[in-house]
């Protein structure tokens, strides 16, 4: 468990626990039955509540991780022009040499720019770069991209919910419609999140291969 905590990053908090809490919260909610299972087994131990609760909405988000990858696939093509214009850099086209013993062109050659992006994304995720902001945004990305299908299903699971009743208030549609409205802003949160954070990659690559050259050059004498 411990380990779990040291390993649990920014990133699992804000795209994966925080979305998948939200859906467990409203299908408990509109459905019930959530912590069912835990009473029955334990009775009503606070401490083992939370323990499910956090696991559960983890495991939530792993799904909604899975579920949103195909909005991810809509925005791939729009960021060609940007891998371009910074692929086409000298800089990042010398650093990209002296790291991967190749060219950018000959790193094109299976899958494009967006290979070389990839390439440079996973290089500069691993040792991270000191003061940079790649996975807060990157986390910014993932809780957008996730939320909008959680507020999706949000918005089936209370709309049926909803049908379902003999007679409906102005409180019970208020989940319904508000739903859709978040989807989008957070539709449109991921689409922004994710260009800036294959930016900011690029921008840590420079840095890194800055460091790197650095390192390289004899010291005068």
């Amino acid at each position: 468990m411990e380990h779990f905590i040291k390993q649990f990053t920014i990133i699992d908090f804000l795209s994966m626990a925080v979305p998948g809490s939200c859906l467990i919260l409203a299908w408990n909610y509109y459905v019930g039955g959530v912590t069912a299972p835990v009473i029955q087994f334990f009775g009503e131990n606070t401490v083992i509540l939370v323990v499910y609760f956090i696991m559960l909405s983890y495991l939530s988000g792993m799904l909604l991780q899975e579920l949103s990858k195909r909005l991810e696939k809509n925005w791939v093509k729009e960021l060609d022009a940007l891998h371009t214009q910074w692929q086409s850099a000298p800089k990042i086209a010398a650093y990209y040499q002296d790291r991967f013993g190749r060219s950018i062109e000959e790193g094109r050659t299976n899958g494009g720019s967006q290979q070389v992006g990839r390439e440079i994304f996973l290089c500069v995720s691993d040792p991270g770069v000191a003061g940079s902001k790649l996975n807060l945004f990157q986390a910014f990305y993932g809780m957008g991209r996730n939320s909008t299908v959680a507020a999706f299903l949000i918005f089936v699971i209370a709309g049926i919910s909803v049908c379902h009743q003999s007679a409906i208030s102005a409180s019970d549609l208020l989940t319904p419609v508000l739903c859709p409205v978040l989807a989008g802003i957070m539709y449109v949160r991921s689409r922004r999140f994710y260009r800036i954070t294959q930016e900011r990659a690029y921008r840590d690559f420079l840095i890194l291969g800055e460091e790197r050259a650095s390192k390289k050059t004899p010291a005068a004498p």
